[in-house]
């Protein structure tokens, strides 16, 4: 499973806004992403998916497939590397009511606050999974 960076959206189609000229636009921008950034501490649990206790969510994928190593017909087993995206819409994360109309790029200390999808391949003998969402020291 990789990801590069989490990107949320508002919900709204992008359009570019006014470039912040002075220090008190400034200031009122920085007010409201912290707001949105808390908002999404407080209202996701990683621990549990979205719109849990109605429907289940549609987890989409796509599958990269880098390479395809050592093949055993003998023993049935094969080696493969690859990437695997997933996505899906967690309305925990939506920042729609903020005024915020821009899409909103975060970094990979907010991943623990947000729920991931388990995954798991069926007759798997072994696996190494990489994770490309690092925090930086």
């Amino acid at each position: 499973m990789t990801f590069s960076n989490v990107t949320t959206d508002s919900g709204h189609a992008s359009t570019p806004t006014a470039p912040v000229s002075d220090k008190a636009d400034s200031n009122d921008a920085g007010v409201v992403l912290a707001r949105i950034l808390n908002q999404i501490q407080n209202k996701s649990d990683s621990r549990l998916r979205p719109k849990i206790g109605r429907e289940p969510v549609t987890v989409y994928t796509d599958i990269f497939i880098l390479d395809i190593g050592y093949i055993s017909e003998a023993n049935m087993e094969f080696r493969t590397s690859f990437f695997l995206r997933m996505y899906w819409k967690d309305e925990r994360l939506s920042y729609i009511n903020t005024g915020y109309k821009k899409r909103l790029s975060l970094n990979a200390k907010m991943v623990q606050h947000m729920w991931i999808p388990d995954v798991y391949f069926v007759n798997e003998k072994s696996g190494i999974k990489h994770d490309l969402t690092k925090e930086m020291n």
